[in-house]
């Protein structure tokens, strides 16, 4: 049987120290591009799912979303120039 598109999750068993601490396998921080320092987002779902996100890769997201669609406009000189506009009409 063949079924498209799966995808195989991978378990790994964490032990806790007694710090807190856990270390993530050498394998996920290859695969993840992490390095020592690197920050990670922690989400609890609702079921009690946990799931861990690399920081610098949702960064990297949301500046590829929030690029400005127009590099020729720059908004600070915009901004500066609607103040200035403002001031003149009062």
């Amino acid at each position: 049987m063949t079924v498209a598109n799966s995808s195989l999750s991978q378990q790994y068993i964490l032990d806790i120290e007694p710090e807190g601490r856990l270390t993530l396998p050498q394998e996920i921080q290859q695969i993840l591009n992490l390095e020592s320092g690197d920050r990670l987002i922690l989400t609890m779902e609702d079921n009690g799912t946990l799931q861990l996100v690399s920081l610098k890769n949702q960064v990297k997201k949301l500046r590829g979303l929030l690029k400005d669609k127009s590099p020729d406009i720059n908004l600070v000189d915009e901004l500066i120039q609607e103040r200035r506009q403002e001031y003149l009409s009062e």
